[in-house]
């Protein structure tokens, strides 16, 4: 479909916010983020939630456009939230996975060590081909851990992952307990939604 120049610039500034932010998240799930100083921690935290923020409204703008699943489609925005596609999504095909880096699965499961952050060394997402096949529920990449009450975000790879296969995971990571912990309808994380708002159970 036919875009206006400026419906182009935010479809492409998203892209490149994300892509940001996807990088400023790899940094703070890393060994150097972990011995910097409190203060720039909580620093590159807030640069974080403003980021998401700044995303957010952008992802809105661009779900508000005519048509925006097409809009989004091969932008590297695969689904826009608030405006769903009548074109059927397919159902998904899990053997399309690969890390979250883009790296193959390692046959031997060395991924799932843990580092000293209690992260593992890598995680199983859906390939991004699979990913752009369409999601069954809106793009979320943040959640709220209800025993500690803290958010965590996640690596947009991960946030499709989840959109696109709701039930993938069968756990995940509290940055703030360094542990996982279980996901789905008895899990202890809930969605942390756009508006600020707690939204339903993670991976139910």
């Amino acid at each position: 479909m036919h875009m206006e120049v400026f419906q182009e610039r935010v479809v492409a500034e998203k892209v490149e916010l994300d892509d940001k932010r996807e990088k400023l998240c790899t940094f703070m799930t890393g060994p150097i983020f972990a011995v910097l100083p409190e203060d720039e921690r909580m620093r590159l935290a807030k640069q974080d939630i403003l980021m998401k923020d700044y995303s957010d409204v952008l992802g809105e703008r661009i779900a508000a456009f005519p048509s925006a699943s097409e809009v989004c489609a091969g932008r590297g925005y695969p689904v826009c939230t608030g405006n769903a596609s009548a074109v059927p999504i397919p159902p998904v095909d899990r053997t399309a996975r690969v890390l979250a880096d883009g790296s193959p699965v390692p046959l031997d499961y060395s991924h799932k060590q843990l580092r000293s952050d209690g992260q593992q060394l890598g995680y199983v997402v859906l390939t991004k081909d699979e990913r752009n096949k369409g999601f069954v529920r809106p793009f979320r990449d943040a959640y709220r851990h209800i025993k500690c009450g803290k958010i965590t975000t996640m690596g947009r790879a991960i946030a499709e992952t989840y959109a696109r296969d709701p039930n993938f995971y069968n756990g995940t990571f509290c940055s703030s307990c360094r542990a996982h912990f279980p996901i789905g309808e008895e899990g202890e994380f809930v969605w942390y939604e756009m508006d600020g708002s707690t939204g339903s159970k993670v991976g139910a």
